[in-house]
């Protein structure tokens, strides 16, 4: 087999758990700032925020929600959730 055939399936395998890698990082170092600018919950994680924001989207996605307005209603009361 061509090793640079091989190489590039190695990159392409790789690629996405260095992205996910890259994004964990990012978001632990914004939620750190957040916690130390008093802006949200000091027992907080990066997993709470996905899980309750991807949670509100994925149920108003499925009801086929169109109505900007509930969307930032649902979106003010997740937020809100992670405040101290």
């Amino acid at each position: 087999m061509d090793p640079a055939h091989t190489t590039s399936q190695q990159a392409r395998r790789e690629s996405p758990r260095k992205r996910a890698d890259a994004r964990r990082n990012h978001e632990t170092a914004l939620m750190n700032e957040a916690k130390a600018a008093g802006r949200v919950r000091p027992d907080a994680s990066p997993l709470d925020l996905r899980v309750v924001l991807c949670g509100m989207c994925l149920q108003l996605i499925r009801l086929e929600e169109r109505d900007p307005a509930l969307w930032r209603r649902y979106g003010e009361l997740t937020l809100r959730a992670l405040r101290p």
